[in-house]
């Protein structure tokens, strides 16, 4: 029941999807111009905010994934 209740929320825009995720890293980041290109800074603080999402305690996985993480 826990699964449909995530895929229900996901569904419903109450946690945001990965595509939505990401987007928002990008859109957020102090060094984007609004121009649709991202620089290697941007890229490289986009990997290391992913590789933080295994761990529990990450602020990133809250922000994927709400109180289901």
């Amino acid at each position: 029941m826990h699964h449909l209740q995530f895929l229900s929320d996901r569904a419903l825009g109450k946690i945001p999807t990965g595509a939505h995720f990401i987007r928002s890293f990008v859109t957020e980041h102090p060094l984007y111009q609004k121009d649709s290109k991202l620089t290697d800074q941007m890229n490289f603080d986009l990997m290391k905010m992913m590789s933080t999402l295994n761990n529990k305690d990450s602020e990133s996985r809250r922000g994927l994934l709400s109180d289901y993480a």
